[in-house]
């Protein structure tokens, strides 16, 4: 196992929950870590020990290695200044709790009524009209009929679908983007 160095972090506190959650077992081993990945923002020299069984601290060529992959898996940067960039809490969940909360109860509805009794997941075969749904939830609001026959909120399958299809393009960019660079 790889050890994150504390410069992936915002904070101590976060650090020291990372440190906790990979087991690293006291603080004396931590101080060790921090000072070996305190130098140059994780360059480490080459020939660092092992300082646990199993877990040793990653160079900077290894932690940008690992920063690269979980940004290509997952969209999201690992390293503070980008995450920083991409305000998820203040420029999203702080904007729109209610909005948010609504449209995860609509993610459920609809997985009762696709999946009953299965874990929620997102099955895009099920429907991919994004814009024409979009649209005619909107008709709707706008003929004065706020919720549908489930009780759902016309506006909530409006925004379900407006970020359905704002991932899907997304992922569709990713893939261009994966497809631009094999081909280079």
């Amino acid at each position: 196992m790889t050890l994150l160095g504390p410069e992936k972090f915002d904070n101590d506190h976060d650090y020291t929950e990372y440190l906790d959650a990979v087991d690293v077992p006291n603080d004396s081993w931590r101080r060790n870590i921090n000072a070996l990945c305190a130098s140059d923002y994780g360059a480490v020299p080459d020939a660092v020990p092992t300082l646990v069984e199993g877990v040793r601290v990653c160079s900077a060529e290894e932690s940008k290695q690992i920063d690269d992959a979980i940004f290509a898996s997952t969209g999201i940067p690992s390293v503070a200044q980008r995450r920083k960039a991409q305000p998820v809490w203040l420029g999203f969940d702080v904007y729109f709790p209610d909005a948010i909360i609504k449209v995860a109860e609509l993610s459920l509805i609809a997985q009762e009524q696709h999946h009953p009794g299965t874990p929620l997941h997102w099955d895009k075969t099920k429907s991919s009209d994004h814009y024409d749904a979009l649209r005619r939830h909107m008709l709707d609001v706008a003929k004065g009929i706020p919720i549908d026959d489930d009780k759902v909120w016309h506006r909530t399958k409006v925004a379900w679908r407006a970020m359905a299809e704002l991932q899907e393009e997304c992922e569709r960019q990713e893939c261009d983007r994966v497809a631009a660079t094999k081909d280079t």
